[in-house]
């Protein structure tokens, strides 16, 4: 994997390794590099670091990335279509700018993430044990972006 292209990420294997902090996570966050492949733009000068990758989450490039990648996530399963993982990658993206660009963690919001996603998924049959972990695994792409960004900025 090669810093700097979009279409890379670490594959969490558990929940566990999908938290922040924790090497997977951590490999993810080396694995997306400092492109800002999940965003463009740039980042304004004032607010916080986290609120300004937040205004530069490109919907459009999550989409296609997930779209090429939701197959290879180890909770994907064969016999849903990415139509039906979709609602929940963009609820994790959404959600990041909505409470992660404020510091808060995905496990400080899964609670009301849970209730609302009766909501979010549209049209989508997942129910929210197996959204849970797409919706995670966005939350925490566009997370460690964000963690990258700020990083690269304060160097």
């Amino acid at each position: 994997m090669t810093a700097g292209n979009p279409n890379t990420s670490a594959t969490p294997t558990t929940d566990q390794d999908t938290k922040a902090g924790t090497p997977a996570a951590t490999q993810a966050a080396t694995n997306i590099g400092t492109s800002g492949a999940v965003a463009t733009g740039s980042t304004p000068a004032s607010g916080t670091a986290g609120n300004a990758h937040a205004n530069t989450i490109n919907p459009t490039v999550e989409a296609q990335y997930w779209k090429d990648n939701y197959s290879k996530r180890p909770y994907a399963d064969a016999k849903m279509t990415q139509e039906q993982y979709a609602p929940a990658y963009q609820y994790g993206w959404d959600s990041y700018k909505a409470h992660g660009s404020d510091g808060k963690t995905f496990d400080n919001v899964e609670s009301d993430l849970r209730r609302g996603w009766d909501k979010a998924k549209g049209s989508s049959r997942l129910a929210w044990d197996q959204a849970k972990l797409a919706t995670r695994d966005a939350w925490l792409r566009v997370e460690l972006a964000a963690r990258d960004t700020t990083t690269t900025k304060t160097k």
